[in-house]
């Protein structure tokens, strides 16, 4: 099995160090898809209407994927509903357009090279997410 945004093969089953001890587990999480738990949950909030205990497991337990446990349990594909799906664009654009959804488009960029052995990182500047505040994000591989 493939991991649907990172592209890494997931294995049949992983170890995983808990408070009690080693345990061995299936190697996939189920992450929500397309929406988030926090966006379906906030969606049920905001409707105003009444749901049973049964309404909220259905509504968890609907549209799911299998997908490694480091990007569900980071969290870092959240929001780029279109990986490894736009063989147009890299990963870092990917990554840009996730950053210009939640914080608008860039105000400036400015590339750090170290040595050769070491990966550029960029630095992208955003103007308005805060009022009178600047933030960075950056992108480094």
């Amino acid at each position: 099995m493939i991991c649907p945004t990172c592209g890494k093969v997931i294995p049949e089953k992983i170890q995983v160090q808990t408070k009690n001890g080693i345990k061995t587990r299936v190697g996939y999480d189920l992450a929500h898809y397309p929406t988030t738990w926090a966006e379906r949950a906030e969606n049920m909030k905001s409707s105003g209407m009444k749901y049973t205990r049964k309404d909220v497991l259905d509504c968890y337990n609907s549209n799911v994927r299998c997908q490694c446990p480091e990007c569900n349990q980071k969290h870092i594909f959240e929001g780029i509903r279109e990986i490894l799906q736009m063989a147009n664009k890299n990963i870092g654009e990917q990554i840009l357009s996730h950053y210009e959804k939640y914080l608008g488009n860039y105000a400036d960029a400015s590339v750090f090279a170290g040595s050769k052995e070491s990966y550029p990182i960029q630095a992208l500047k955003f103007a308005n997410v805060l009022d009178g505040l600047k933030t960075f994000a950056t992108l480094g591989f």
